[in-house]
């Protein structure tokens, strides 16, 4: 009977509980959204409808290729998966980094019945080959702006030195080395299927990255693609930076500044990555609400049909044994 009790109180709580939290992400994306200024949000707004369209392209790219990458794991339902992804990213994006891959870890154990060490193992894994894939993209991009002489490292990093630049790239290689070294020892994925997945997180940021350039070239066209690349670059680093809640904020600021640095127009760029941001809240807001009473409607689908199951089964005469 206690037992009982004590199962009912912890349902309670964790339902209470899991309302509060869903009522304090809503009230701090709303003051959020405020922060930015409405009235200079709604004058910022670029008036090319591809704009629009290829932000759609680029917020959903990432919850799909993610839904991809576990469902080499675990047969995830579409649906049910999709709405837990948009919510990882609102966690991580609105939150701190990293909340949104506590979010799913959760979910996935709740909705698929998996184990905690396989949960957090598979999590953990495809973060790390998530970052590996971001970070080289990034490296590598920077090395070929830098070598072909379109950025100037001097302009951006007045206070770095040659030796600087040598020592970071030696470390770089160094950690690399390891990670391939004992990569036994760090990762439970299989050599196999760590490789696909780490295919797709290069295919997603093949998809992303030139939505991400034709929507800047939509909405300032004035400005060079390798000036765009230059962002580009900055962009993927940044998100990588851990515990970093509104890195589109952050971002938003940096770009005013690295504008201001290379001589461009930083009136327009300004107000097409504060567009950019807004429609990111905007849509983050929207489908946290529809995810969330998705994901109610969907337990509570799957409730009823467990409690016809076992009606049924009780329902169902028994059949009398075999006398010898």
């Amino acid at each position: 009977m206690r037992d009982r009790l004590a199962d009912k109180r912890v349902q309670a709580v964790l339902k209470w509980g899991g309302r509060a939290v869903t009522v304090a992400i809503l009230a701090y994306l709303i003051y959020r959204l405020g922060q930015l200024g409405w009235r200079d949000l709604w004058s910022a707004l670029p008036r090319n409808p591809l704009f629009y369209l290829l932000f759609v392209a680029i917020y959903m790219a990432q919850p799909l290729a993610e839904l991809w990458i576990y469902r080499q794991i675990w047969p995830l339902p579409a649906m049910a998966g999709m709405r837990a992804l948009i919510k990882k990213r609102v966690f991580n994006e609105e939150m701190a980094g990293y909340s949104g891959e506590v979010y799913f870890f959760w979910w996935l154990r709740d909705s698929l019945s998996t184990s905690w060490s396989e949960a957090f193992r598979a999590v953990r894994d495809i973060n790390i080959l998530s970052s590996v894939a971001a970070l080289t993209t990034a490296f590598g991009l920077l090395g070929v702006l830098t070598a072909t002489g379109v950025l100037e490292l001097e302009r951006l990093f007045t206070n770095v030195g040659r030796a600087q630049v040598i020592v970071a790239g030696v470390v770089l290689v160094v950690v690399v080395a390891i990670l391939a070294r004992f990569r036994k020892y760090i990762f439970a994925l299989p050599g196999g299927l760590s490789s696909r997945i780490l295919g797709i997180h290069y295919l997603r940021l093949l998809v992303v990255n030139t939505l991400v350039l034709l929507q800047w070239m939509v909405g300032v066209p004035e400005i060079g693609v390798m000036t765009w690349l230059t962002y580009l670059c900055l962009l993927i680093i940044l998100n990588r930076i851990p515990f970093l809640p509104s890195k589109d904020l952050f971002f938003l600021t940096l770009g005013i500044e690295l504008s201001s640095t290379l001589g461009h127009a930083t009136t327009a760029i300004a107000g097409m990555l504060l567009a950019a941001s807004m429609l990111v809240r905007i849509t983050n807001v929207v489908l946290f609400i529809v995810s969330h009473y998705g994901d109610q409607r969907w337990k509570a689908e799957a409730a009823a049909r467990e409690s016809a199951d076992e009606a049924e089964q009780d329902a169902a005469p028994e059949v009398p044994a075999k006398t010898a």
